[in-house]
Order: structure tokens, then sequence, then C-alpha cells
């Protein structure tokens, strides 16, 4: 953490006057009555200042610079207090990635901050900036039995839906989730001899992933399928034989970032969304990394509201993961065993979209 300054015992003095006193020191130079010299000495204002402030040279705020503009500050805090009204509130990581997916976008590089990613001392001072608006809290730490997802929360849930879901129509209601698709058909049972140790049978499997982020409408109408591959690149192959409209990326690790999340937003939800009249609503998980500034931006411009799910709950709030998510599942593990039967190998991302 870097040393705060300390002024030093009798140490040149900085802003001792009001703004107020500079304003009328300022008025009176422009009357032309009084000199530099004379305003300095009545309104114990330094000369160098007094120039600086009538030529307007130099007019940044005294003492250390902020890092990021008082607007892009301004929209960093927005975006909290819009997903607290969400019901979802930040943590301080969830603010620094917040700005450092602000700034990667913006293709802003800040020498301060460690990739673009700011530490807990610019938190710590933005906090203090914005103490007006916002306020930290301290989490109450529960016992694990306690966290379990109980009747009234689910019950409270439900309530809220009901209340925020009223009049609107169901073309307008979206549910998102992803899921992963791994390399592997699982185990099954199988019969051997009595006295084995071990029951072994020869399927080859890697891990490699693919993550799919389905999105259905309450009118029972399906959005084009975001499909993210475990690569570095991405390659024609990979996109081809796809269902019409699907959109394709990649990331190291095979899931969604903020970045791939705001581009499936951008490419998927708006283009749906844009056609209709009214509210939105897009329900989901609670993610960090599905909350961007230009996403919360794109949701007041289209009048779409989150609606995150209550956490630990999605084996039973989710509707994908309850209708859907386990059939499909099921099918998938089907195929895979059957293709490795077959082919003896691993599934190449070329077969994913095929089968």
């Amino acid at each position: 953490m870097p040393n705060r300054y300390k002024r030093q015992p009798g140490s040149r003095s900085y802003r001792n006057f009001s703004d107020e006193t500079l304003q009328n020191a300022i008025t009176e130079l422009k009357n032309g009555n009084s000199s530099y010299r004379q305003v300095s000495a009545k309104y114990e204002i330094p000369i160098s200042t007094l120039c600086r402030k009538y030529s307007k040279k130099n007019m940044k705020k005294w003492g250390g610079q902020i890092s990021l503009t008082s607007d892009e500050e301004e929209a960093i805090v927005s975006t909290i207090l819009y997903a607290a009204d969400w019901g979802y509130p930040f943590e301080s990581v969830d603010v620094r990635l917040l700005v450092k997916s602000y700034l990667d976008r913006q293709g802003k590089k800040i020498k301060k901050f460690n990739k673009n990613l700011p530490g807990h001392e610019w938190y710590n001072l933005f906090i203090k900036r914005h103490s007006s608006l916002l306020k930290p809290r301290l989490a109450e730490n529960i016992k694990r039995s306690r966290a379990a997802v109980s009747r009234t929360v689910i019950n409270a849930y439900f309530d809220n839906l009901a209340v925020t879901l009223e009049n609107i129509p169901p073309q307008n209601i979206v549910n998102y989730d992803e899921t992963n698709f791994i390399d592997d058909p699982g185990r099954t049972k199988v019969l051997i001899r009595k006295n084995a140790k071990h029951a072994d049978s020869i399927m080859d499997s890697s891990k490699s992933a693919t993550s799919v982020m389905f999105c259905v409408d309450a009118s029972g109408g399906m959005l084009p399928p975001y499909v993210v591959y475990k690569s570095l690149q991405m390659w024609e192959p990979w996109t081809l034989g796809g269902p019409d409209g699907c959109r394709y990326n990649r990331s190291p690790s095979g899931w969604f970032d903020q970045s791939i999340f705001e581009d499936w937003f951008q490419s998927i939800i708006i283009p749906h969304f844009r056609r209709l009249e009214g509210t939105k609503v897009v329900i989901g998980d609670n993610l960090a990394s599905h909350i961007s500034v230009n996403i919360v931006k794109l949701c007041k411009q289209q009048n779409i509201k989150f609606v995150f799910l209550p956490a630990n709950s999605t084996h039973l709030t989710q509707p994908l993961d309850v209708s859907c998510f386990r059939p499909m599942k099921i099918a998938w593990r089907k195929v895979l065993k059957e293709h490795k039967l077959k082919k003896e190998a691993r599934l190449p991302k070329i077969f994913f979209l095929k089968y």
C-alpha cells in the first residue's frame, strides 16, 4: 500500500483560503483598481495562484489527481447503484473488476493500475470521494447450515417476482443460463467379476469443455444460442453447421467472462428486445462477471430490468436448470459415448455443432 502524504511542520501551506475569498480576489483584479501584489497581500493568496486562476491556466484540482475523470467515476457510481437497485450490491473486488473492464473496453491504460486493475487503496479513496452516495456495510458471517436456501427465501423471491412481472407481456420476459459440455461421458454401472477390485472401461477423454448460453422467453420462444470454446484462437470450421443466428467466441477457460457476456448481451438480447415495446425483464444468476458499465447503459436505454435468482438456489429457481438442461445433458452423454466407442478418440471441436 503506498504511503499517505503527511505534511511536515513548518512546510509551505496550501489552500488556506475559501472559494469565496478567491472569487473576490479575481473580481478585484478584473476591475483593474489593484495590482497582483496588492491583492495578494490583502487576501493572503499567493501571486502565482492569482495569475493561474485569472488566466485560467493549469486549472487542475489541487492535491493528487484522480486516475479516472469525473464523468468516468460518475458512470461507475451509477452502475453500482443500478446493480444495488436490482438486489445485487457490489463487493470491493467487483468494483475493481468493473473498473478494469471499463478501461479495457475504452482502450485506456492507467499506469498506476496493475493491468488496469485498481488496488485496494484506490477503492478506499473512491468510496471516500463518493461517500454521499455509497456506503460500505459489514456483512454478517453465518453458519453454513443457515446459508442453505429456505422456504421463506424462495417464497419471498417468487412474491417479488410476481410484482416485478405484473402487466409485462410474456415475450418481454427472458431467462438465460449457461451450461458446460465436457468431453467426458461420465461413469456408468457395469458388470465385472465379483472379486475384481476395479471396473475399468476404455474411454478416451480430455479436459476440453465448451460453454453454451441458452435463453428463452416466457412465451416459449428460444433465442439463438451463444457458443464459447475453450481455446486461445477461433477457427472457422468450429462455426459451421450451427443453428440460425448462433454466435461463437472463445476464452482460455471455456467459460463466460465479462467481455463475452457483454458481447452476448449486445448481439442476442438487445436485437431481440429492440423490436418490442414496454418494459423488458431478464432473469438469470447474479455472477459479478455479468455486470458492466456498458450493460447498465444499454439497460437504461432499452428499459430492461435484471432479476437475479437467490444465491445457491438455481437447482430450484432456474427454469432452464430444472426443465431443460438435465434431459439435454443426458442426451449429450449418450451421443458422446457413442462417438467415443466408434472413433476411440476425444471429440474434436468441429464435431460439436454436428452433434
